[in-house]
């Protein structure tokens, strides 16, 4: 199933289940939507902010598999030899007002080193430039040194997926790498 952006989860929560029932009762494997449709699971549906449905074999009965639609300079592009989309990002997205309760937190400890910590989902509004410096291994690091915000000292950053590693820029030592380690046993 494909998202607008926009979609809301808690009416997704709410409403998606009927919508799904009815389309298995109605054999309909495969759903595109407009708002404007005469249909009235596609116009639901659209209104839940899904784009698109398509049901699929699973190992697991009942699942839903969601994606969110992307713009194409989202989803791919040219690959660069150097990781300073990454630098340029990073520099720009602290700064923006949504981040200023985490200069505030930081602000507030009155501690000396302060290390703001970007964790990136998949579905993300950075720029695919950087998105893919930190979806790929051994992806190359920023040639250009970061401009941080007081009070932020050092900034990590990382994906969500299993791929990639982890970046880590302070001033004193620069870019550096690590591989993402998680090794979780059960209790």
């Amino acid at each position: 199933m494909t998202l607008h952006p926009s979609a809301r989860a808690k009416a997704l929560r709410r409403h998606l289940p009927d919508l799904l029932r009815e389309l298995e009762r109605a054999g309909q494997t495969e759903l595109w939507t407009r708002s404007s449709s005469s249909d009235s699971l596609s116009s639901r549906a659209a209104q839940l902010g899904v784009t698109r449905a398509h049901q699929s074999g699973t190992e697991f009965a009942g699942s839903v598999y969601v994606t969110i639609e992307l713009p194409h300079e989202r989803s791919g592009g040219m690959v660069a030899s150097t990781g300073d989309a990454l630098a340029h990002w990073l520099e720009r997205w602290v700064r923006e007002p949504e981040q200023s309760d985490n200069l505030t937190k930081l602000e507030r400890s009155g501690v000396r080193e302060c290390h703001l910590f970007v964790l990136v989902p998949g579905f993300t509004t950075a720029p695919f430039s950087a998105v893919d410096l930190l979806l790929r291994d051994a992806a190359p690091l920023p040639t250009i040194p970061i401009l941080l915000p007081p009070p932020v000292s050092h900034i990590w950053t990382m994906s969500t997926w299993s791929s990639g590693d982890v970046f880590r820029w302070c001033a004193a030592d620069g870019w550096r790498r690590s591989k993402k380690d998680f090794d979780i046993e059960a209790p």
